[in-house]
């Protein structure tokens, strides 16, 4: 077993194994600070996220931590609007933290329909958002879509009717840039699917719409790895 203090690794870090481990955590911890480092105590509304993510650091709550991604969402969207660089947690560092420290919630990640709503949230929001900087916009910007879902997600019902009306507003617009192009845009997105809103609802039944919610928006609003960190592409 690796020496964790060695290594570094903050406490709430599971036993590391293997150097591949080690590595994986390394990295992670390497995103957060990017993360972190990019935000201002001097500025009101970035000091109350450096306090959310103090506090999961001090009792390891992913609820604090799912919290400040929330948040950071505003953050993102609003920084990249302005054309100011700013950091995104990427999926994979994601999927490293929740796994250390909730397994029970790998089923949600390997989800199918989990990581294609998470992908149309995307699609709908950074990604365009980066898209019109460089002028290549094709699809509408959902500002306030995480917000929004977040806000539904106290009650199932009500966020599974949000997350129908964001599903089927985003085929839709996705039938009409095809029109539009005459069945040639020059990014096209991918269908969500009947299967993929069913695979919510099985999950929102298993684990509650605060906890899929919370999910959708923190991987919907990060990075694929093989993005760049200010890539334009939609």
């Amino acid at each position: 077993v690796l020496n964790q203090s060695t290594l570094g690794l903050p406490r709430w870090v599971d036993k590391v194994e293997t150097k591949d481990e080690a590595h994986q955590f390394l990295e992670m911890l390497a995103e957060h600070e990017r993360v972190i480092n990019g935000l201002d105590e001097k500025r009101g509304l970035e000091y109350d996220l450096l306090r959310t993510y103090r506090d999961f650091l001090s009792d390891r709550d992913m609820r604090h931590f799912f919290a400040f991604t929330a948040a950071y969402s505003s953050h993102l969207t609003h920084k990249i609007e302005n054309k100011a660089y700013v950091s995104q947690f990427t999926t994979t560092h994601l999927e490293v933290l929740i796994m250390s420290q909730d397994k029970s919630l790998k089923p949600i990640l390997a989800s199918e329909g989990f990581q294609n709503v998470a992908n149309a949230i995307r699609q709908s929001t950074v990604n365009p958002q980066r898209a019109k900087i460089s002028g290549n916009r094709v699809y509408d910007i959902r500002y306030g879509l995480g917000n929004d879902l977040k806000r539904k997600a106290n009650y199932n019902n009500e966020f599974i009717q949000a997350l129908t009306d964001f599903m089927h507003s985003y085929n839709q617009e996705n039938v009409q840039i095809e029109e539009s192009y005459k069945g040639h845009p020059p990014f096209r997105r991918k269908q969500l699917t009947t299967t993929d809103i069913a695979e919510i609802i099985d999950l929102v039944d298993e684990y509650g719409a605060k906890t899929i919610g919370n999910m959708l928006v923190a991987f919907g609003y990060a990075r694929v790895p093989r993005e760049a960190d200010d890539s334009a592409t939609e």
